[in-house]
């Protein structure tokens, strides 16, 4: 049985500091904070991300395999420092 969602495109900051930017897929009803404090997932997929301040990664072996954009990137949550959901408004808004 499939279990409908819908999708939300965020802004994602994670500890090392690059930024990743795409969607997240969301239970009808949840809000990013239950997803991000569920125990059930320890990842979260985020699908057309673009990653800026590949730089900032720390692994050597990520920086090579890495590219600007990905179909889907599985993110440990315990990267996230602060997530956001991107509206309209501040999607042209430079970090």
């Amino acid at each position: 049985m499939k279990v409908p969602k819908k999708k939300v495109e965020v802004r994602i900051i994670c500890r090392d500091h690059c930024v990743i930017e795409g969607m997240v897929y969301l239970y009808e009803g949840m809000r990013i904070i239950d997803s991000l404090n569920s125990k059930d997932e320890k990842f979260i997929a985020v699908t057309d991300a673009k990653v800026s301040n590949i730089e900032n990664i720390r692994s050597f072996r990520l920086i090579t395999e890495m590219s600007e954009k990905k179909e889907l990137l599985i993110l440990s949550k315990s990267a996230v420092q602060w997530m956001e959901p991107i509206t309209k408004k501040r999607k042209n808004e430079k970090i």
